[in-house]
């Protein structure tokens, strides 16, 4: 994340200052300082990189959301939209949006923001922590009840691979090489745990590498 001093060239100290929070403490302080100063603030970060009437658009969705629904596709509307722009402020989202998928049982909504967040880590020299994101979500989806496409699974398998290989950690790779090859064999034969619930109920939750 941005080391920016939340003081300098900032229309809203309280918008800059949660910067340094969570996610869910950036949406609250959106919240709390409204929509203008929210949408002055975001012009005032981006300056001409996004059209201001595009930008107005995705602030009001944001704010005049109505449903659960209707915050997580503003929410991913807006993050895109910043993603090249302002990362800081695009990050915070996802990590918001990563956590309410989480909370609301949404695997997909989760796995697209850890897809996310994992490129910003891996952008800034950081692949383990990349993976990290991979891991915990792997670890989330193997509890029982929760439900996911097997397509995110082998993603996110893919993904720790690659990360462990191009780390140097072969050992790292070759254990989550054994694990994604075990869960691409019950994938195949259409087992239930492939879709729900702990696909390796005898091996204890997935762990990356320092």
């Amino acid at each position: 994340m941005s080391e920016e001093s939340p003081m300098v060239f900032t229309t809203n100290p309280r918008l800059s200052f949660a910067l340094h929070g969570n996610g869910a403490d950036f949406e609250k302080a959106m919240e709390s300082v409204g929509r203008e100063k929210t949408l002055a603030w975001l012009q005032n970060r981006v300056g001409d990189a996004i059209a201001p009437e595009y930008l107005e658009g995705a602030i009001a969705a944001w704010f005049d959301a109505e449903s659960n629904d209707e915050r997580v596709m503003a929410r991913a509307e807006l993050a895109e939209m910043l993603l090249d722009v302002d990362e800081s402020t695009s990050e915070l989202l996802w990590e918001a949006s990563m956590r309410d998928g989480f909370e609301r049982d949404d695997s997909e909504q989760a796995f697209d923001a850890v897809s996310h967040l994992a490129r910003f880590a891996e952008e800034t020299g950081d692949p383990a922590t990349a993976a990290e994101l991979y891991i915990d979500f792997l670890n989330w989806r193997r509890e029982a009840g929760r439900v996911s496409d097997p397509e995110s699974i082998h993603q996110a398998f893919e993904e720790i691979i690659r990360l462990a290989q191009a780390s140097g950690e072969a050992a790292v790779a070759a254990r989550f090489e054994h694990a994604h090859a075990e869960f691409a064999s019950l994938d195949e034969t259409g087992a239930e745990s492939a879709s729900e619930g702990d696909w390796s109920p005898n091996v204890g939750p997935y762990t990356g590498w320092d």
